[in-house]
């Protein structure tokens, strides 16, 4: 009973902090995944085997 007096305040204030905030924004995450790559094979951080300008892009503009 414990429980459930945190878990439903917790829920209410969640979703009516979740519609406070504008819905139509999308979401600012890049998720970007390689296998058998080191750091520094890229050229980011000074790589010359495999060119990735897009990456390079995005470490420029931070």
């Amino acid at each position: 009973m414990k429980i459930l007096k945190f878990i439903l305040p917790v829920l209410f204030f969640s979703s009516v902090i979740s519609q406070a905030y504008p819905q139509n924004r999308k979401p600012n995450v890049i998720l970007i995944l390689t296998d058998d790559m080191g750091f520094s094979d890229i050229s980011t951080f000074g790589g010359k085997f495999v060119p990735t300008p897009n990456i390079d892009a995005l470490a420029k503009t931070g």
